[in-house]
């Protein structure tokens, strides 16, 4: 919890997370009644200030690759044709939510015809159209089923995942029947909103008296270079 965090030392917190332990949060709290529907703000500083003032004034269109940048959630939310990717956008490719079973032998779905692995993808049905980013596996559309509710799709390694068999083997893998609510639009690596040149970046500032003292014990030398100033 958030108090046991509070009195833990950086070296003792280090630990912890070196063990994937997660518990240091901010608990925000009211000084009054906050009414239904009221707007919360919150300050961030008049440095922050200054520097989104100074952006705004002085942003300019992106260029380059970023040119042609398209929003991916605008993409997802008007469910945007698939067979006109290259039209939406430089940074644009499709995700297909797969699960590697490995269990399997890739030499019983071999396929001449495809020149690859054929499986059905039909059990790849999700409610909502939405799951876990890492399911997502970079794909592309190969056919599109005549009542155009399904496609067959090849699938790429995922760059989050292990090297697959088939991948390591250079072997294409399709899925058939594959439902198109399983396939949405995503940003390629390194090519999300967050890379385009110019992007808003500040820190926000924090008054140094809502740290515990403990943490503050860093002296700023040769081995502490971003470390802060002792007391």
């Amino acid at each position: 919890n958030t108090e046991e965090w509070l009195s833990l030392s950086l070296e003792e917190m280090q630990e912890k997370n070196d063990n994937h332990q997660r518990g240091l949060s901010f608990e925000i709290v009211a000084t009054r009644d906050i009414q239904p529907g009221e707007e919360i703000f919150i300050d961030y500083g008049h440095d922050w200030e200054d520097a989104w003032n100074y952006h705004v004034e002085n942003w300019k269109p992106p260029t380059g690759d970023f040119e042609s940048y398209s929003s991916i959630t605008r993409l997802n939310n008007e469910k945007k044709d698939l067979l006109d990717l290259e039209t939406h956008g430089s940074n644009v490719q499709l995700g297909c939510i797969y699960l590697e079973k490995k269990e399997e032998e890739d030499e019983d779905y071999y396929d001449d015809e495809y020149g690859g692995l054929v499986k059905s993808g039909e059990e790849y049905k999700i409610a909502d159209g939405t799951t876990r980013e890492e399911y997502y596996w970079p794909c592309t559309i190969y056919a599109k089923d005549e009542d155009g509710d399904a496609y067959t799709v090849r699938i790429e390694q995922s760059p989050q995942g292990a090297e697959t068999s088939w991948a390591a083997e250079d072997m294409p893998l399709f899925l058939t029947e594959y439902p198109r609510e399983s396939i949405v639009f995503l940003n390629k690596q390194g090519a999300s909103d967050q890379n385009i040149p110019g992007t808003f970046r500040q820190p926000i500032g924090i008054q140094d008296e809502i740290f515990p003292e403990q943490w503050k014990d860093i002296a700023r030398d040769d081995h502490h270079a971003g470390g802060i100033d002792g007391d």
